[in-house]
């Protein structure tokens, strides 16, 4: 065992004792010939100072470089020469610092390659010094750093396009630390919050940020993502920029790991919704309200009336209901244009809206008509109140570019519960009262009554059977003699509109008064009484029956159409009619709105062919003085309305004497309507008005009865007792005379 021990003692003294048992140097040769890179010393005295020449250099530098180990030893490659020379002041400033400071050196710089290629080197080492404190050598050893290199370019890049990628990324992308600290934040993160550079943000507390009302859901959030759950649903806060303003964002949250998988901060990612949710807000109060006025819609407000009837179901109280209709929207809108008619409804819903007491809705459901919704009243005095209110605001003037509009409405209205209990129900009840308040003469207001309804079915039947006349060829013409109340010879007649029912009575236009309100079921009535009349013309001119003219009322509506005129001619030469036999009656209404240019050229064609034109009702519509002077009027024709009350010699009599001047005054006959009894004729006899139509002188009476003989025969007697009716009209003794005379 000593023998074995003392062997073992000497192997240990062989394997590291000095050189005089194993050389040193060839032990650490051998190992350097097996490291990946290139060991080296090199002398420092060799110029230029700092730049070594390479005294020995192992074998790998062949594998670094290209060159052998001999190459170098032989001077056929230096190392200087092989170094990239931008970074020569580098690697110099390096050494001269290491050797001058006694310390290892460490430099990175590139090389290149026997093949040209260009690699990258780490060069580390140190300077030996002799007794003196002179530097001898560089001693140090070159490996190839060139895939760590690419790889970390390759992670620049990485990180670069990482960069440029969170960079351009339109939303927030924010960096928090765990205790809630904002660590990075990308442009538009600073563009969000109001921010001009990162150090606005770096550093301080995301809750800076963030509405009061919505940090505790952000602290519940952040918490989430700190405990390592991630939520996919986004969170809608309210975040604050850095003057204060609030924006709508669309947040989320996930946690950020460390290689180690521990978590060390949470990424947030904010989508800037503010203008998305405008919009949705904007989509939503559009929905429920009229764009133009502000008002809630129809929707909004059948939503109000059924709560507010629903509250007063529980509570046992009253709610009112007004529609309210504009009386004259349309002639604003044809005659000034709508920016006119805009504003008028503007206004409207403005004055309505100050009406409106805590609680109440105002609403434009539609056109010109609006609605209230007045809750917990008292009674039905409360609601009469509140109309008295509104009509009283609605009739102050209101003017637009230099004209006064006419504001002035009508209104329906009706109670919860005295009327009804159902919201449907309640809305008909109310536009039944409109339409009563409409047919009383407008600008008022009507309550509800239970008979409405009733009249309301009569009207629609009406209307049905008037439909089903046309349908069926049952719609006729009667005729109305209109008298020359100067000489008492007939004068014309007017087409009135009649209709055979199904049962065989004859119907007047009053049981479907309705109808006119329909323009398309107005026209066809028109044309169907004008084919008809002019076949009864026809018949009657070839009867020898001196008719002088017949006049038919024309709907507005056929003025509209371009061949209107065309067709009439057409029609008239067919059936040899002259054109002066035939006369057209026309309100006022259609010389309104922005078709008045064809009605005057049609007005024009047909005044041109000899075909006579009288302004029917003139003074009960929107006619001014300037349509008698542009349009070609013949006669004008004085509503009954004005007769009726002649004798009393009141503001009628003084319309009717003016009508009369200004018409002969404009070179026009006037005829006047509704004459019942002596005392109207002596009035407007002795007045001038040319011609009378009325009951007074023959009640509407169909064709074949005008084409008989006793007719003529009739009617030459009356006309030859016109004389002494004359006398008797300039007596004193008129006012004993009938009321009613037989004169046809």
């Amino acid at each position: 065992m000593e023998e074995e021990s003392e062997a073992s003692t000497v192997d240990d003294a062989v394997l590291f004792t000095p050189p005089n048992v194993l050389d040193a140097d060839e032990h650490l040769t051998a190992l350097l010939q097996n490291l990946p890179g290139c060991a080296y010393r090199c002398p420092l005295h060799v110029p230029p100072p700092g730049v070594h020449v390479a005294e020995h250099v192992s074998a790998g530098v062949e594998a670094l470089t290209g060159y052998s180990a001999d190459d170098f030893w032989q001077g056929r490659a230096v190392w200087r020469d092989l170094i990239n020379p931008e970074d020569m002041v580098k690697l110099q400033q390096e050494l001269a610092a290491a050797i001058m400071e006694r310390r290892n050196y460490s430099v990175v710089y590139r090389t290149k390659h026997k093949t040209g290629r260009e690699l990258w080197v780490l060069d580390r080492g140190r300077a030996s010094y002799n007794d003196q404190g002179e530097p001898l050598w560089l001693e140090g050893f070159v490996s190839d750093i060139s895939d760590q290199k690419e790889t970390e370019a390759a992670l620049r890049d990485s990180e670069e396009q990482l960069r440029a990628m969170l960079d351009a990324q339109p939303e927030c992308v924010m960096v928090v630390s765990l205790g809630g600290r904002i660590m990075k934040v990308n442009p538009a993160g600073l563009s969000m919050l109001g921010c001009s550079s990162p150090a606005e943000m770096v550093g301080r507390n995301v809750f800076d940020f963030i509405d009061p009302d919505h940090q505790d859901a952000v602290r519940a959030m952040h918490q989430q993502a700190t405990d390592g759950i991630i939520e996919d649903t986004p969170y809608e806060i309210d975040i604050l920029e850095l003057g204060g303003k609030s924006r709508r964002a669309e947040v989320r949250v996930a946690p950020l790991k460390s290689g180690s998988a521990a978590i060390w901060g949470v990424l947030a990612v904010a989508r800037d919704i503010t203008d998305r949710k405008r919009a949705e807000e904007r989509m939503e109060w559009l929905a429920t309200h009229d764009p133009l006025t502000e008002l809630p819609n129809r929707t909004l407000f059948q939503r109000r009336l059924h709560m507010a009837i629903g509250s007063e179901t529980k509570s046992g109280g009253k709610t009112g209901l007004m529609i309210v209709d504009l009386d004259n929207f349309k002639q604003v809108n044809d005659t000034l244009g709508h920016d006119a008619g805009d504003a008028l409804l503007c206004e409207i819903a403005r004055r309505l809206r100050d009406c409106c007491r805590k609680g109440w809705t105002a609403a434009r459901l539609g056109g010109d008509e609006f609605a209230l919704i007045l809750p917990h009243l008292a009674d039905r005095r409360g609601l009469t109140l509140a109309i008295d209110d509104i009509l009283a605001k609605l009739r102050e003037p209101m003017s637009f570019g230099g004209k006064i509009l006419d504001s002035r409405a009508s209104i329906g209205a009706t109670l919860y519960p005295d009327d009804d209990g159902d919201p449907s129900d309640l809305l008909k009840n109310a536009d039944l009262a409109l339409y009563a308040a409409k047919a009383a003469g407008r600008g008022r207001a009507v309550h509800y009554e239970g008979n409405m309804r009733h009249d309301m079915q009569q009207r629609v039947a009406g209307v049905r059977r008037i439909k089903a006349a046309l349908a069926e060829d049952r719609v006729l013409p009667y005729y109305q003699p209109k008298i020359d109340l100067t000489t008492g010879a007939l004068y014309g007649f007017e087409a009135l509109l009649r209709w055979s029912d199904g049962d065989g009575e004859i119907q007047r236009p009053g049981v479907a008064a309705s109808a006119f309100e329909d323009a398309e079921l107005a026209a066809a009535i028109s044309t169907r009484m004008i084919g008809k009349v002019l076949e009864d013309l026809s018949a009657l001119l070839a009867a020898g029956r001196p008719v002088g003219h017949v006049a038919v009322n024309v709907s507005a509506l056929e003025f509209q159409q371009t061949d209107f005129a065309a067709r009439l001619l057409n029609d008239l030469r067919e059936r040899g009619i002259a054109a002066e036999l035939f006369q057209i009656e026309i309100t006022e209404t259609a010389f309104l709105g922005h078709g008045s240019d064809g009605v005057e050229d049609t007005l024009r064609t047909l005044s041109a062919a000899g075909i006579r034109i009288a302004l029917d009702d003139f003074g009960t519509g929107y006619a001014s003085l300037s349509h008698l002077k542009r349009f070609p009027i013949d006669t004008l024709k004085i509503d009954q309305s004005f007769i009726r009350d002649l004798a009393q010699e009141g503001e009628d009599a003084s319309i009717v004497r003016a009508v009369i001047t200004l018409g002969h005054n404009l070179g026009m006959r006037v005829v006047a309507e509704g004459i019942e009894d002596l005392r109207q004729a002596a009035y407007l006899q002795a007045q001038g008005c040319d011609i009378g139509q009325g009951y007074l002188f023959g009640m509407p009476m169909t064709a074949a009865k005008i084409g008989s003989d006793a007719f003529w025969q009739k009617f030459a007697i009356d006309t030859g007792r016109w004389p002494d009716i004359i006398a008797a009209l300039h007596s004193p003794a008129v006012a004993d005379l009938p009321r009613r005379a037989g004169i046809s």
